[in-house]
């Protein structure tokens, strides 16, 4: 599928939005377009590895997934913030999605995904 990097942004952004308004109805044909997306963005890293709008789309592609309850969506994200990470580590995408690889995984743990810090009590 051919879009133009503008055109993925927009999608992600659409995307995201209709997740957060939609009804459940909606998730699966959201979850199709998503993929669109994700195949096309694809296309544009094989060509042009070193574009700086890949990393964005990436993480935004990410959550997007992450926000949909269908399919293989947090398989898809997971495989998105990995990309992020491995190709582009230098960029402040890949520490963000460092950071959201972190809340999922605890999510999915069952733990909290905000570290506790320890507690110090004072005695009068």
């Amino acid at each position: 599928m051919k879009m133009s990097v503008l055109e993925m942004r927009n999608a992600i952004k659409d995307i995201s939005f209709y997740t957060d308004v939609g009804s459940a109805a909606d998730m699966p044909t959201l979850f199709h377009k998503l993929t669109l997306v994700e195949n096309a963005l694809r296309d544009l890293k094989t060509q042009f590895p070193t574009d700086t709008w890949i990393p964005g789309l990436g993480l935004g592609l990410a959550q997007a997934f992450l926000k949909l309850h269908v399919g293989d969506a947090a398989v898809r994200a997971n495989d998105a913030i990995d990309w992020v990470i491995a190709d582009y580590p230098r960029s402040s995408q890949a520490i963000f999605a460092k950071g959201l690889r972190r809340a999922t995984s605890a999510v999915a743990s069952g733990m909290d995904p905000v570290p506790l810090e320890p507690t110090i009590t004072l005695r009068p």
